[in-house]
């Protein structure tokens, strides 16, 4: 669940006056982007803005105003600081934090009526296939970075399993599961040019139809596939006897190199890493590993070498 979603719940069941701040304009260097918020009241600190010094005056600023409050002000204020000049922060840019004072049980802030769902995200739109374990596990991270999410399964159970709420980023489609691969090739075929797609469900012969039809679009930004490198070559081998000329374009094992361990966290941990280098764009970026030294044998750079 998003920090702004967060404080939003807080907020309608809080019984004391609080203080939302928020980056309001940035210029230059600075630790948080426009939009990221905290809310401060005495008994409570939740969010961030950057940290250091800029936060803790932020906080000190906020006690004042709801001292201010309790006595009968209803204030929205604003304040400019030179990270580098007044906060002797290493940054150096200059931020303008708003401070709304949230009285108990009054309606919802338009800051936070307006920041719902992720506005500033640089991620490609990311479908993903499979809630299974790890899928479940990526969600989690997911569910509190900006981007947006469809996460497709035919297995409702499944999804059941998830016991957090998911925030209205993250958007979940129980596939049909009478005729198998045909709606998740649907969905496929329905995502924005520029998509990221992560590919962990819980047949292969599932996984290979999907795959294919990410191939097939030619406009995607990242296909991703959990598997080992035998399964790898496996489904280089069986898309080439499909006719797909660039299956090499699939990236399998997925994940980032320096992350190792089979846990379900591990392994999605690794995967949410990966897909947060990518970047918006038309281009086809098939490989976050190749800004990295691979430490691994170099026949297995190039799976089509092997076959």
């Amino acid at each position: 669940m998003t920090n702004q979603r967060l404080i939003s719940d807080f907020y309608a069941c809080s019984d004391e006056v609080l203080v939302l701040v928020r980056v309001n304009q940035t210029k230059g260097s600075t630790p948080r982007e426009v939009g990221a918020m905290m809310i401060v009241g005495k008994q409570v600190l939740f969010g961030s803005i950057g940290g250091g010094r800029l936060e803790q005056e932020a906080i000190q600023l906020a006690y004042t105003q709801i001292k201010c409050a309790e006595e009968g002000a209803d204030l929205t204020s604003f304040r400019s600081f030179s990270l580098g000049a007044s906060l002797g922060q290493c940054c150096g840019g200059k931020v303008e934090l708003s401070f709304e004072t949230l009285l108990p049980r009054c309606e919802l802030p338009k800051a936070l009526q307006q920041t719902q769902e992720p506005t500033h995200t640089t991620m490609p739109p990311i479908i993903l296939f499979g809630a299974g374990h790890v899928g479940r596990a990526l969600v989690g991270i997911l569910a509190t970075l900006p981007c947006h999410v469809t996460w497709v399964d035919s297995r409702a159970n499944e999804f059941a399993r998830y016991t957090a709420q998911l925030p209205p980023h993250i958007q979940s489609i129980v596939a049909d599961p009478t005729e198998e691969g045909a709606a998740e090739v649907a969905e496929v075929d329905a995502a924005p040019a520029g998509a990221a797609y992560v590919v962990m469900t819980h047949s292969h012969a599932l996984d290979l139809e999907i795959c294919t039809a990410i191939l097939r679009r030619h406009d995607f930004s990242y296909a991703g596939l959990i598997g080992s490198r035998t399964k790898a070559a496996r489904f280089q081998q069986r898309l080439k006897d499909r006719n797909i000329t660039h299956a090499h374009q699939l990236v399998c094992p997925i994940g980032i190199l320096g992350i190792t361990g089979k846990e379900p966290a591990v392994v999605a941990l690794s995967i949410a890493a990966s897909l947060a280098q990518l970047k918006k764009s038309n281009d086809k970026v098939f490989s976050t590993l190749q800004t990295h030294k691979d430490p691994r044998p170099k026949k297995f750079l190039n799976l089509t070498e092997i076959l």
